[in-house]
């Protein structure tokens, strides 16, 4: 065997076990994970007609709104208690303004959504919320993020992210330089070949889309999430803006903070965050799903109505850029319901592959022993690979935490075998009938050689051990050869 060609079967090794050992680690949490954002994906329109009362409102003829201040106000008079965190204005004159209030007695993270009719200034109704959305796509988001867990939860959800770009990866390596031939595969009558080709088949189409909702959960991960933004540099610069100046006439109406983000190009629905002391701006925030991306953010001085400081998608880095792409397609938010349907289209096809690929586990059993991949690559894979995978380690606290644990736990299985197979393998013995007990041992089996049933004395050797019967028996047979 060339060297060329011993190195590549050494990788394909390692591959293979890569690729078994940590998707049998990963499955249960990926199906989680995919039957979660399967439910999450259609979340908007459950949530739309859950809370339809609350969310629309019939437009008048005039289509006059009322003061932005106005339904606030509206809203704070039925919660006196509460303090004013965000207000979202909508585009769309049917929806309701969203007026969130600080409720203490809410977990950390929620806030009281208030619903108020921009028309006429009435409530229409109020639930928890986070991130502004229904309670029906909160409570989906928290099972499909950490399993309503709390922080510790996410890490089921980074354990399945942090591992499953090497699975895919090793995964798409096996496709590529396995057996040829791949149409006729896929129609065997062999139900282990066909199985095994229709997993490589919808594996790899489902890597597509896996790509970037693995690096959208990755970018936001609990132990991952800024070390990978940091690596990538993600994150735009900061937005700088000349000192708010308190001005005694005190602060302009939410209506002029409007007026200036929009005149200054922000469109869609609105966000405006109130300043927390005297001297900081509005921020006002584009929340408009869809295309094109509007993620900008404008700086509104507080008591003159003006914009003092601006972020738009553009400042984005490369990667930012993409990183907000990849975030709203795993929301399924980048371009409408298609977004929804490509999001249920690939949660069932990677249960497919999950489901495939236990067959395939179940169908193999009982497994060989495995073989010692790292031991057989060459210096220069396994340096590389050593490297990447430190640095992977560093990038990924929870993969090299888990890598290190497959380490030690493959090392201590493969010292049990090498430890079971030095010890000597005891002579197989068969007992026959007879007064005595002819007790006949067959030599070679241990060996693993077969011997024949006749033909002559030098195809059987048997030592008989007995009293006058056992002696008579081993006479008997003697004969009979």
């Amino acid at each position: 065997m060339t060297r060329a060609r011993s190195t590549r079967t050494a990788v394909l090794l390692l591959a293979r076990r890569v690729h078994y050992l940590a998707g049998m680690a990963i499955a249960p949490f990926v199906f989680l994970l995919a039957l979660t954002g399967l439910c999450y994906a259609c979340a908007p329109q459950l949530g739309e007609a859950l809370y339809a009362t609350e969310l629309f409102t019939e437009v008048p003829a005039d289509g006059a709104a009322l003061p932005v201040d106005r339904q606030v106000r509206a809203a704070l008079a039925a919660h006196p208690q509460d303090a004013l965190r965000q207000v979202t204005v909508f585009d769309d004159p049917e929806r309701t303004t969203q007026v969130v209030l600080a409720d203490r007695a809410l977990p950390q993270g929620q806030g009281l959504a208030v619903h108020v009719n921009p028309y006429t200034g009435v409530l229409t109704g109020d639930y928890p919320t986070a991130d502004g959305r229904a309670p029906v796509q909160t409570w989906l988001g928290a099972m499909h993020t950490n399993l309503h867990l709390g922080q510790a939860g996410r890490l089921y959800a980074e354990f399945a992210v942090s591992w499953l770009p090497a699975v895919m990866l090793f995964g798409v390596l096996l496709w590529a330089l396995g057996p040829k031939k791949r149409r006729q595969r896929l129609r065997t009558k062999n139900p282990k070949i066909r199985i095994r080709a229709w997993h490589g088949l919808v594996g790899v189409v489902v890597v597509v889309g896996l790509v970037v909702i693995n690096f959208s959960g990755l970018t936001r991960a609990l132990t991952a999430g800024d070390r990978v933004q940091d690596a990538l540099g993600t994150r735009p610069a900061p937005i700088t803006h000349p000192a708010v100046q308190p001005d005694a006439a005190g602060p302009t109406t939410l209506d002029a903070i409007v007026a200036a983000a929009r005149a200054d190009g922000l469109t869609g629905d609105l966000t405006l965050t109130p300043p927390r002391t005297y001297d900081d701006p509005f921020t006002v925030a584009e929340v408009s799903p869809g295309l094109p991306v509007r993620k900008g953010v404008a700086l509104v001085d507080q008591y003159r109505g003006t914009v003092i400081g601006k972020q738009t998608f553009a400042d984005y880095p490369l990667l930012g850029q993409l990183r907000l792409l990849a975030v709203a397609a795993h929301h399924g938010s980048l371009f409408g319901v298609v977004n929804q349907l490509l999001l249920v289209c690939l949660a069932c096809g990677l249960v497919a592959v999950l489901w495939m690929g236990y067959r395939m586990w179940r169908q193999r059993k009982p497994a060989p022993a495995p073989p010692r991949t790292l031991a057989k690559l060459p210096k220069k894979v396994l340096v590389p690979l050593v490297v990447v995978s430190g640095a992977l380690g560093w990038l990924l606290p929870v993969f090299g935490v888990t890598l290190v644990a497959f380490l030690l736990w493959d090392a201590v299985g493969q010292a049990l075998r090498k430890s079971q197979a030095a010890k000597p393998q005891p002579k197989r013995l068969r007992s026959g009938g007879g007064g005595g007990g002819v007790v006949v041992g067959v030599v070679g089996v241990s060996r693993g050689r077969h011997l024949p049933a006749g033909g002559g004395v030098a195809g059987r050797r048997r030592v008989a051990v007995g009293g006058a019967a056992g002696g008579a028996s081993a006479e008997r047979e003697r004969a009979s050869v």
